[in-house]
């Protein structure tokens, strides 16, 4: 009977202690399985926030490439708006080059101040096609300045297809509106951007407007979208957008096919368009899917041979012969798992004063072979704090039965400083307490984590405040640089217009003399811009080590605007040669035009009065580069100063007699220098002064 007794008690607990093995297994697979779902999710986001990111610097390249070639188009409307008598035809014909440069444009059109389309493309004969009720039309001429305007999707009046409007403002010589060009994307570029894509089965990649209207949207399953300005999202994205305006990711179904999606936003930088991306969940799920199986078959499978091994256990415990195996595995089972926790138990037997230790604590405490330690013993290695602090929490086990779990400081018999958890509780029968039982766990690894992350915590909010405080004075200083720019060269711009229409009245009157004048002090409003430019160049990007993204852009087009920045004296001084066949080139535009412009002004400044500057572009193979050398017949740079060519301050002999800083050239290195480029001076004989930009196209090559 007694025997039956004590089987009885093995058997509920090894059911006892099976059903916890199995509900840990349980947990720790249902843990890892969330865990796995959670990285998954995180990938997919990952993803989705990579392909927004090159889908929003692709956009933004096309957008810039067909934003070049119309503000080309409007510099070329200025110019041949200036020359009186001017052949209005001629805009047609500039039309019509400038639109071969462009492959992803359905036209290149010119409205006159009224709206009515004269010139482009597809203009029907004899027909009158009216823009002025667009709103891209309204606010390109209700705008101070020639800036883009960028529409809505909208079908066109003549393409009657769905397209966005790129379009800039057209001014007479006085300044007063005269229309706009306009360059009509089709938004079927877009979508066949989109299709290049991997996006699965049941991905999404779709452009929208600021107001949130489609532009274009490509998914797996429905590659030609119908629902062009349609403004449905999720609410997801309504709030993500409202907590961080520019980029940002979430998970949602899709408000247009009810997908549900892990999706990654951009908006891009200089347009009024949000791009987005999302992977299907029910796609970068499945591998998730099926592992998630496995490990429940796993569960599963666990649970039956922990099953099978209750009924056997419970059998050999009816044997006799069976129980020292039967014990000992036990032991060597829960001394395996001590091992692999990092856990050793003990317990103190009240009455008989005697401790017994598992054989991990005795490792655990670094405790030499041979007799266990005695709780005297253990208690001196523990620092008399501490020590105080745990005889009173074993105290009040002993009193209420409590149990106590604490982290303290101990060094091993070894003289290891670890930190251990120490936990346990008080066995009673009839009230009474017989023993202690309780366990060590070494934490120590635990607390170094800890205290190493928060000390990272502490630097990044150190690192976070540095940041903000950097953030506040970078805006101070682009707040400062846009109120210069706004104050002092709009007001000249205005100047230079008034002189520009001065000087044509004068000029009808025959009133040479004033004319003369009238055209000097334009030329000096000229080189004054021209410095404000190159100061704001200085104080903005090249004083810094900001980096630039170059993208393709015409050459041609670079050559023509960079002269046309000069004064129009000097402009017919310039003869331009050209050597290579190559059209386009890597660059940033606007800084290599202030570059090349610099250099050109420098040549014309330090030439003969009157005498002719060559532009040469060549190439080279190694390195693989274009070639810009700007030629003039001046007497060359003195021996002196040829060391301090390129920094800032240096000048010329003529330098007296000549207006400026001495910022051209240095501005010039710098510019080649973000371009991981150089500017040299390629030969130095009087009468052939040749200064090289070497653009480099492929680096190491």
């Amino acid at each position: 009977m007694a025997g039956d007794g004590a089987s009885r008690r093995v058997l509920a607990w090894l059911i006892a202690g099976n059903l916890l093995v199995f509900l840990l297994v349980a947990g720790l697979s249902a843990w890892s399985v969330l865990a796995s779902r959670r990285l998954f999710e995180q990938r997919a986001l990952d993803a989705t926030d990579n392909l927004v990111r090159g889908l929003q610097q692709a956009i933004e390249s096309e957008l810039e490439r067909v934003d070049t070639v119309v503000h080309a188009i409007v510099q070329d409307h200025a110019r041949e708006s200036s020359r009186l008598p001017h052949d209005a035809a001629v805009f047609g014909r500039i039309l019509g080059e400038r639109e071969q440069l462009l492959d992803n444009v359905e036209s290149l059109r010119m409205t006159d101040a009224a709206g009515i389309v004269r010139y482009g493309r597809g203009v029907p004969a004899g027909g009158r096609v009216d823009l002025s009720d667009r709103d891209y039309f309204i606010r390109a001429r209700d705008a101070a300045t020639p800036s883009l305007q960028v529409s809505e999707p909208l079908v066109g009046r003549i393409s009657r297809q769905w397209v966005i409007a790129l379009a800039r403002r057209l001014e007479r010589p006085d300044g007063s509106f005269d229309g706009i060009v306009v360059a009509n994307i089709p938004v079927d570029h877009f979508r066949r951007m989109f299709t290049a894509v991997q996006i699965g089965p049941h991905g999404a990649v779709s452009l929208r407007t600021n107001a949130l209207r489609l532009v274009a949207r490509h998914t797996g399953q429905d590659p030609a979208s119908s629902d062009i300005g349609n403004t449905k999202v999720s609410a997801e994205l309504q709030a993500a957008l409202l907590s961080h305006p520019q980029a940002g990711r979430f998970i949602a179904r899709t408000a247009l096919d009810g997908i549900e999606r892990a999706a990654a936003y951009r908006r891009l930088e200089a347009y009024p368009l949000l791009v987005i991306a999302g992977l299907a969940t029910e796609d970068f799920l499945a591998p998730w899917r099926r592992d998630a199986a496995l490990v429940a078959t796993l569960c599963l499978c666990v649970g039956l041979v922990q099953a099978g091994l209750s009924v056997f256990l419970r059998r050999a415990w009816r044997r006799t012969l069976a129980a020292g195996q039967a014990l000992r595995a036990s032991e060597a089972f829960l001394d395996r798992t001590g091992r692999i926790a990092n856990v050793g138990g003990w317990e103190l037997d009240l009455r008989q004063r005697r401790i017994a230790w598992s054989a991990q604590a005795c490792r655990l405490l670094d405790w030499p072979s041979g007799p266990p330690p005695r709780l005297r013993e253990v208690l001196r290695l523990i620092p008399p704090d501490a020590r105080a602090l745990l005889r009173s929490r074993v105290r009040d086990g002993l009193r209420g039965g409590t149990p106590w779990d604490l982290e303290l400081p101990l060094s091993t018999a070894g003289g290891r400083a670890i930190w251990v958890r120490a936990f346990g509780e008080a066995v009673s029968a009839d009230g009474r307490p017989l023993r202690l039982a309780g366990a060590l766990q070494d934490i120590t690894e635990q607390r170094q984590r800890q205290a190493e992350l928060e000390r990272e915590q502490a630097l990044r909010s150190q690192v976070e405040r540095h940041a903000a405080e950097l953030d506040a004075l970078l805006r101070e200083r682009s707040e400062m640089q846009d109120v210069l720019a706004h104050e002092v060269r709009r007001p000249l711009n205005n100047a230079s217009a008034a002189l520009q229409g001065a000087a044509a009245v004068l000029a009808g009157l025959d009133e040479t003399a004033a004319s003369a004048r009238l055209l000097h002090a334009r030329a000096v409003m000229a080189q004054v811009q021209a410095r404000l430019d190159n100061t704001l160049a200085v104080a903005s990007l090249l004083a810094g080590p900001a980096a630039i993204e170059p993208r393709d852009n015409d050459i041609d087009t670079l050559v023509a605007l960079s002269i046309g920045d000069l004064p129009e004296a000097d402009r017919e001084r310039i003869r331009v040669e050209r050597t290579t066949p190559t059209r386009t080139a890597a660059m940033d535009p606007g800084l290599m035009r202030l570059a090349l412009r610099n250099l050109l002004a420098n040549a014309l400044a330090y030439g003969p009065p009157g005498s002719t500057v060559r532009l040469r572009l060549s190439d080279s193979d190694t390195p693989l580069a274009l070639l810009i050398d700007v030629i003039d017949s001046g007497d060359g740079v003195p021996a002196e100063l040829l060391p301090r060519l390129f920094e800032r301050g240096s000048r010329g002999a003529r330098h007296r007699t000549l207006a400026g800083h001495g910022l051209g050239l240095h501005i010039v290195r710098r510019v080649m220098e973000l371009h991981g480029g150089s500017v040299v001076l390629h030969d130095n004989r009087p009468g052939e002064v040749t200064m090289r930009l070497i653009l480099v196209q492929a680096p190491g090559g």
